[in-house]
């Protein structure tokens, strides 16, 4: 420490390196804090868990011609968003033009199984899955 008790830049690197503290405040409020000499890092109560949400698809398991179609319609329970994210392990998935929550998959042209999955974005644990099994064309 330099004189007068105060520590310089130097001495406070040394004997400061990673100080955290740990302050709780009416039993909901947790601050978490850690000072590296330079700055000070706080982080807040973590925001409220994400709601629980159910998603079913249908129809769940399907066969369809290469290069064919399959329109599959999703509902979510659980929370007021009602908005999904289409992913398909194979082919294509378009929303335009349908009804919310429901999507119009067009096969690839390779015969094989598929998965389509429609997934919440209010919480991306809330998904549900559809089998396709596409065929060759005749």
């Amino acid at each position: 420490m330099a004189k007068g008790g105060t520590m310089t830049a130097s001495t406070r690197h040394s004997h400061l390196r990673v100080s955290c503290l740990l302050l709780s405040a009416l039993s909901s409020l947790v601050v978490v804090g850690c000072f590296n000499g330079d700055s000070m890092v706080v982080a807040g109560p973590p925001g409220p868990p994400p709601p629980d949400v159910t998603v079913t698809v249908s129809p769940t398991t399907v066969t369809v011609v290469a290069g064919g179609s399959q329109v599959f319609r999703a509902t979510i329970t659980g929370t007021t968003d009602k908005s999904l994210n289409w992913r398909a392990s194979g082919g294509t998935t378009d929303e335009l033009g349908l009804p919310p929550g429901s999507t119009f998959w067009t096969a690839p042209a390779a015969a094989g199984t598929y998965t389509i999955t429609a997934t919440s974005r209010a919480n991306s644990l809330g998904h549900a899955t559809a089998t396709a099994t596409v065929v060759p064309g005749s």
